[in-house]
């Protein structure tokens, strides 16, 4: 029976058939630690910076204003969509053009000293009104307001926000007449209204210095003059001030109303060529006193 002799358990550390075999040293799981978690706050930060600038984009394309970066020598480099909506043109008819070949002549040189004064000065803020030829319709009213973003990393140019206003100006046009209207109005009752009232004193007056009863007839029709006066104003205050249809009036009634409307005293009025209408004005009119 043939002995075997037990041998020694080999290492698996150590030397083994001539290979050296190493432990890795466990500041290497420190180094991969630390790669992963950057790795992962990498994709985060970037995931987030998409989804910002998604949401940039949406804004922008939804946006009822129109946005443009326009570069320091005043071409468009970037238009959102509503161009085509507030001014008429394509993003690609409006991408390296100049923003003042479409600007109304009269406006141009204002425009362009403000756009520069601008980008000069990046502290202001310029606000711009003016006309802008629009493709499609009239000449239009916008409102644009620069933010100079030049040194920008991410911008490097002019951003500019852009409404139209054309309906605005049009309502604050529309009030101003309407103020003057209102003006015109006031001035009419001051002095009109206090005619009627002058001849009513005038008549009393002169009835209490001779008992003349025909004196009264004068009085008792000032009230109903100043009641037309009243019912003409509230129409004029009811609707716009316009020049449309035309009659004809007899010359000789405006006259004899405007002359019943004054306290005329002692003269008398004679009115010459009575057929004549107000519009040829070619009768005359004189009073002379008694």
């Amino acid at each position: 029976m043939q002995r075997v002799r037990p041998t020694r358990p080999q290492k698996l550390c150590g030397r083994r058939r001539g290979v050296r075999i190493r432990r890795p040293a466990s500041v290497s799981y420190s180094v991969l630690a630390n790669r992963l978690g950057n790795a992962i706050e990498t994709y985060r930060v970037q995931k987030q910076l998409e989804r910002s600038e998604r949401k940039f984009s949406k804004l922008v394309e939804n946006s009822t204003d129109l946005i443009s970066i326009v570069s320091e020598d005043g071409r468009f480099e970037y238009v959102s969509p509503s161009c085509e909506q507030i001014i008429g043109y394509t993003q690609e008819e409006l991408i390296g053009d100049s923003i003042f070949s479409y600007v109304y002549p009269e406006d141009r040189q204002y425009v362009m000293e403000e756009f520069f004064e601008g980008v000069e000065n990046p502290d202001i803020t310029p606000v711009i009104e003016s006309r802008l030829d629009h493709a499609e319709r009239d000449d239009i009213i916008l409102e644009s307001r620069g933010t100079n973003l030049l040194d920008d990393d991410v911008v490097e140019g002019f951003v500019v926000n852009t409404r139209d206003i054309t309906e605005l100006k049009r309502r604050e046009q529309d009030l101003e007449q309407r103020n003057t209207q209102l003006k015109n109005i006031r001035d009419l009752i001051s002095h009109d209204i206090r005619n009627p009232l002058n001849v009513a004193r005038g008549s009393l007056d002169l009835y209490r210095e001779d008992d003349d009863a025909s004196h009264i007839d004068n009085v008792e029709q000032a009230p109903g003059r100043m009641d037309t006066l009243i019912d003409q104003t509230n129409v004029l205050a009811d609707q716009p001030l316009r020049i449309e249809d035309t009659t004809t009036v007899p010359f000789s009634q405006v006259v004899q109303s405007a002359w019943n409307m004054v306290d005329t005293k002692e003269a008398t009025l004679r009115i010459d060529g009575q057929n004549r209408s107000r519009e040829t004005l070619t009768g005359s009119s004189s009073c002379s006193k008694t």
